[in-house]
């Protein structure tokens, strides 16, 4: 018998991330929850390094949604994110930053949507403070 979560959360592996999802899934009082991360699996998906990067991502939602069973996908994305970087993205100002990540996350879960048609989205972007990485605020896009 396969393994059965009710959701899965997408998000970078960024470290400070940890403890909010944490925060969130004792908060949402959230199930069994699959989570997909690495450096960054929604820019892998909507603007691949390398073409694999994205057959990988898709590969692991599949587990994720088909034999797993899960039924809401949580997509995650945040400011300051180091693997943005890291690709060479510059951003002069924080809205221009906000207005990318939020449309790679638009652009993510329609990609899942047109492979994934029976998932339900849930998509956030995290605005994390310099620093410590202590206090956050969530902002749900639609």
């Amino acid at each position: 018998m396969a393994h059965q979560f009710e959701e899965c959360m997408v998000s970078c592996q960024d470290g400070r991330l940890a403890e909010i999802h944490f925060e969130l899934i004792k908060k949402r009082g959230m199930g069994k929850i699959d989570p997909i991360s690495w450096g960054n699996p929604i820019l892998d998906l909507v603007e691949p390094e390398n073409p694999p990067d994205k057959d990988f991502t898709l590969k692991k939602l599949e587990i994720s949604i088909i034999h797993h069973q899960v039924k809401i996908v949580r997509l995650y994305n945040h400011f300051d994110c180091g693997y943005y970087k890291l690709r060479g993205f510059k951003f002069a100002t924080k809205e221009e930053e906000r207005e990318r990540l939020v449309s790679d996350l638009q652009k993510a879960a329609q990609i899942i949507k047109n492979k994934f048609s029976n998932a339900e989205f849930k998509i956030y972007l995290y605005l994390l403070n310099q620093g410590d990485g202590g206090a956050w605020c969530e902002e749900a896009i639609k």
